[in-house]
């Protein structure tokens, strides 16, 4: 697994002063402006996405009636919140732990569990 490099630009750097040899190693982050929206400090920043990536976020946000930015924010608020930085041990722990303990009331729960799912969805 290859290291990478965190390199804060603060100021104009040039890399060749960093002796940085593969550049592909390196990243970026610039922090270049802060400012106030809703009464909240944002800090600029910058984020490459893929073409369909892009049209797809400027889509959205054209039909919700909101900036991508802002689409960005609540989905980095979504992602944080639903992050429960469990690890895999303690994941399987808590499945183990709840396995058994609700029942349906169907007995052929394993062999229909399709349609029962269908079913629900259709309500």
């Amino acid at each position: 697994m290859q290291k990478t490099r965190q390199v804060n630009l603060y100021s104009r750097i040039d890399l060749k002063e960093l002796a940085v040899d593969d550049l592909s190693n390196v990243c970026y982050h610039h922090i270049d402006h802060v400012i106030m929206l809703k009464g909240e400090a944002m800090v600029r920043t910058q984020i490459q996405l893929t073409e369909e990536q892009s049209r797809a976020l400027k889509a959205l946000a054209t039909r919700r009636g909101v900036s991508v930015a802002e689409l960005v924010r609540q989905s980095v608020d979504n992602f944080v919140r639903s992050s429960t930085g469990l690890d895999d041990k303690e994941r399987r722990r808590r499945a183990v732990a709840a396995a058994g303990k609700f029942r349906s009331g169907q007995a052929d729960i394993a062999a229909r569990h399709n349609d029962y799912l269908a079913e629900a969805y259709a309500r």
